[in-house]
């Protein structure tokens, strides 16, 4: 299948029967009986029947993919199995017509199942499993948001239970891996080249929302001076000089939830014990720095950070001959007696640094 893939509505309703189908005609229908609205080629969303109402998957491309829906009752709730036939791909999950964050479009699905797990008390989606080859887990943030965490094992809460995840930030882990909630959860660590020798490390739920106690590089280095107050945040970067995680960072960006909103910290010198907020050129700060501005502003911290060694003995010599050469040249057309125009500081100098060498 080609196109955008399917949208998957996880908020089905369960019907009488179980399975939802298509006929030949383009009809779903639940347990034999067909429902009032047939394919249009595109877009299908909630079905009334009577009493009973069936939701089936929103399709984004001409190719109806048939989405089957399935609901099993369990000990601590209900789950409700979707099983996507032949090959195809997901694009991405809503719910209640919302678009869930945080849960990864997916490729080459064939044949998997998606299962959404609800709490029996609000039967409001608390869990989501991802199943082909390997299971991948997903906890829902809050019962009232539309944000979701990848978690290592399955999730036992209930919806009133769910929190924003909580992490002291170790900007030196690469795996992303955290406990909370007595269980792991995994933020996505992405590494991008922004040119002239700057590389970004960008720490995010993939679009869920989480919270930063502190922030550090390794075990006892908090950085100090970072504001996290702005929690919960989208997303935190870390902006270098070459591709190596180390404490040589130039400028911290804190992206704080609803994404327009973006704050920088960066030391004023290399070795500086204390982070501060950093304003830029224009003397504020909220608005995102990116392109050319970015690149201006790192310039500015790499020779504050990092200036230019001095040159090398040897180059100052040669800078020193060369600056005066032509004295030099003068004094010897000029016969014997202006031979000196060096002056004895001159020699002093270059014998001083000849002795250095």
């Amino acid at each position: 299948m080609t196109g955008k893939g399917v949208t998957i509505q996880i908020g089905y309703y369960p019907g009488s029967g179980g399975q939802v189908k298509k006929d030949d005609k383009g009809y779903y229908y639940d347990s034999g009986n067909k429902v009032n609205t047939p394919e249009k080629g595109g877009k299908i969303g909630k079905i009334n029947k009577g009493k009973r109402r069936v939701v089936v998957p929103v399709i984004n491309v001409p190719v109806v993919k048939q989405v089957s829906a399935y609901t099993h009752g369990t000990d601590s709730g209900t789950y409700y199995r979707h099983y996507i036939p032949g090959s195809g791909s997901v694009s991405g999950f809503k719910n209640g017509g919302k678009w869930q964050r945080g849960l990864p479009s997916l490729k080459s699905v064939s044949g998997s199942v998606i299962r959404v797990y609800c709490d029996n008390s609000d039967q409001k989606p608390i869990a989501i499993a991802q199943q082909a080859t390997t299971t991948y887990w997903f906890r829902r943030n809050t019962s009232d948001e539309n944000a979701w965490t990848a978690v290592a094992t399955a999730p036992n809460q209930a919806s009133s239970a769910l929190s924003t995840p909580s992490v002291d930030l170790d900007l030196s882990k690469m795996d992303g891996k955290y406990n909370f909630g007595g269980t792991e959860i995994k933020m996505a660590v992405l590494l991008s080249h922004i040119g002239d020798g700057y590389y970004r490390y960008l720490y995010s739920l993939r679009g869920a929302p989480f919270k930063a106690t502190e922030i550090k590089h390794g075990q006892g280095t908090t950085l100090s001076g970072i504001d996290t107050s702005t929690n919960p945040l989208l997303s935190v970067s870390a902006y270098y000089l070459g591709d190596s995680p180390n404490l040589d960072k130039l400028l911290l960006e804190l992206r704080s939830q609803g994404g327009k909103n973006y704050n920088y910290f960066y030391r004023d010198k290399k070795d500086a014990p204390t982070w501060s907020p950093y304003l830029g050129s224009g003397g504020k700060t909220g608005k995102q720095l990116v392109g050319s501005s970015l690149k201006t502003e790192l310039d500015k911290l790499k020779k504050t950070q990092f200036p230019d060694p001095p040159p090398d003995i040897l180059q100052q010599i040669l800078d020193f001959l060369n600056s005066t050469s032509g004295k030099i040249t003068e004094g010897v057309t000029g016969g014997l007696t202006t031979a000196g125009t060096l002056g004895y500081g001159g020699y002093k100098l270059f014998i001083s640094l000849a002795t250095r060498l």
